[in-house]
């Protein structure tokens, strides 16, 4: 998994899945099987013609409608 943070990118090899579970509780949300954001931290949410997607600062990322 790659974690994109206010200091920087970095590589973890911890499957999102592990993530996912134990940040859980600490607000993280998957929103498409790339993507597990903080709540806290999204900007916006968007919903244009059925899809939707959030931003988090410059970044756009699509939410999948399974998550």
């Amino acid at each position: 998994a790659r974690l994109h943070t206010t200091g920087g990118s970095h590589l973890v090899r911890i499957p999102l899945t592990t993530l996912e579970e134990r940040w859980r509780s600490r607000g993280f949300v998957r929103i498409h099987r790339r993507h597990l954001v903080a709540l806290g931290r999204i900007d916006e949410l968007r919903l244009d013609a059925g899809s939707m997607s959030v931003r988090i600062g410059e970044a756009e990322l699509a939410v999948s409608r399974r998550h």
